[in-house]
C-alpha cells in the first residue's frame, strides 16, 4: 500500500498548489460554534472543531446523531444555521459561490455515507470526474485513475456501473475518487460500514499513511469500538464530546 499511496496521494501540479497559500499559518479546517436545525430540531449545538495537517479526527455517534450533517457542513455542501466555517483560512460565509466550489473541488475529498457515485458513469469515469473538472489532460487522468483504483483494489469494476457493484465496491470506488485529486482535507462518512474486515483494516492503514503525509482527516463511525487511527476521538450528541477512553 505504501508505494501506491506515494503515487496516488502526492501532487505538485499547479491545480493542487493554487490554494496552498491559504493554509500557511492556520489550520486546514475550522468550525466555530456551528449550529444546524433540521425540521425544527437542533441537530448540531455549538460545535467547534479545528483540523490540523496530519490529524485524524474520529467522530462517533448513533445513526441520526448528525455525523453526516457535520461532514456536509465541513465540506461546504450544507450551510449551517449559525457559526463560522473556515477552509484553508477562507471563511465560507464571506466567500463567493465560485470560491467555495473551487475549495470543494481542489482541497476537499469527500466520501458520503452511501458512496454517492454517479449512476450513469462507469467506475473509471466516477474516479476520473474530479480530475476532468480540474482540467487535467487525459493521459494524466488515466494514470491517476489506475493508481487510485489499484490502491483501493477496484481495478476489476472500472468498466462497471454502480448498479453492477457490491456495496463495498461502491464505497472503495468512492474513496478512490476522493483520493485521486490528492486533497489536503479528507472527509469520510462511515467508510467501513459496508467493507469486510480485510478492507476495513486497509482503510485504517491508509488513513494513518495519509496523515503522516500531512493530509487532515475527519472520519465518522457508528461503532463506539471501531479501531480507527485517531489523533483525537469524539462522540457526537448535538455537541462534540471528547472520549474519556479512546480506542
Amino acid at each position: 500500500m505504501g508505494e501506491g499511496c506515494r503515487e496516488a496521494c502526492q501532487d505538485s501540479t499547479p491545480a493542487a498548489l493554487s490554494l496552498a497559500r491559504w493554509v500557511e499559518g492556520g489550520g486546514l479546517l475550522e468550525l466555530v460554534d456551528v449550529r444546524v436545525y433540521k425540521s425544527g430540531e437542533l441537530l448540531l449545538d455549538g460545535v467547534s472543531l479545528r483540523l490540523e495537517a496530519g490529524e485524524v479526527i474520529c467522530v462517533r455517534g448513533r445513526n441520526g446523531a448528525g455525523k453526516s450533517t457535520l461532514l456536509r457542513v465541513a465540506a461546504l455542501i450544507e450551510k449551517p444555521g449559525s457559526g463560522v466555517v473556515r477552509v484553508l483560512g477562507v471563511e465560507a460565509s464571506r466567500a463567493s459561490d465560485g470560491l467555495k466550489a473551487r475549495l470543494r473541488l481542489e482541497a476537499i475529498g469527500y466520501v458520503p455515507q452511501f458512496a454517492g457515485l454517479v449512476e450513469e458513469l462507469r467506475g473509471w469515469e466516477n474516479i476520473e470526474l474530479p480530475l476532468a473538472l480540474l482540467g487535467y489532460p487525459p493521459s494524466v487522468r488515466r494514470q491517476r485513475v489506475v493508481e487510485a483504483a489499484r490502491l483501493m483494489g477496484v481495478e476489476h469494476v472500472l468498466d462497471r456501473r454502480p448498479s453492477e457493484m457490491s456495496g463495498g465496491e461502491r464505497m472503495r470506488v468512492a474513496i478512490a475518487r476522493a483520493l485521486v485529486k490528492n486533497p489536503r482535507i479528507l472527509l469520510l462518512d462511515e467508510p467501513t460500514a459496508s467493507l469486510d474486515e480485510r478492507w476495513s483494516s486497509q482503510v485504517y492503514k491508509l488513513l494513518a499513511e495519509l496523515s503522516s503525509k500531512g493530509v487532515g482527516v475527519i472520519v465518522t463511525t457508528a461503532d463506539p469500538h471501531e479501531p480507527l487511527p485517531c489523533s483525537r476521538d469524539y462522540v457526537l450528541h448535538r455537541k462534540l464530546i471528547p472520549r474519556s477512553n479512546p480506542v
